[in-house]
């Protein structure tokens, strides 16, 4: 099982609203955020999405803000939450 875990401040935009979000993230609170929008205050799971690249990767990825991998489905109660996309898989 991949073991990553997130330590600090977290800025990510509501899938939902688009209202942008600063929030903590540690041990305590584990990986819960919530929109701060008072019209919204959705509440998300976060996880970690790890690629591997492709052999022969050279050049960066031009943004310098993690892309979000917004999913459709519901995360359940004890599934976890971080996964590892292999380089090949994107070929």
């Amino acid at each position: 099982m991949l073991f990553s875990r997130t330590v600090g401040m977290k800025e990510w935009l509501c899938p939902k609203c688009n209202h942008l979000n600063r929030s903590r993230v540690n041990a305590i609170n584990g990986r819960r955020v919530h929109c701060r929008d008072s019209h919204c205050q959705r509440v998300y799971i976060v996880g970690e999405v790890f690629y591997e690249p492709v052999p022969g990767f050279k050049i960066p990825p031009a943004d310098h803000i993690i892309p979000a991998e917004i999913s459709d489905r519901k995360w359940h109660s004890g599934e976890p939450v971080n996964r590892l996309v292999a380089g090949t898989d994107h070929e």
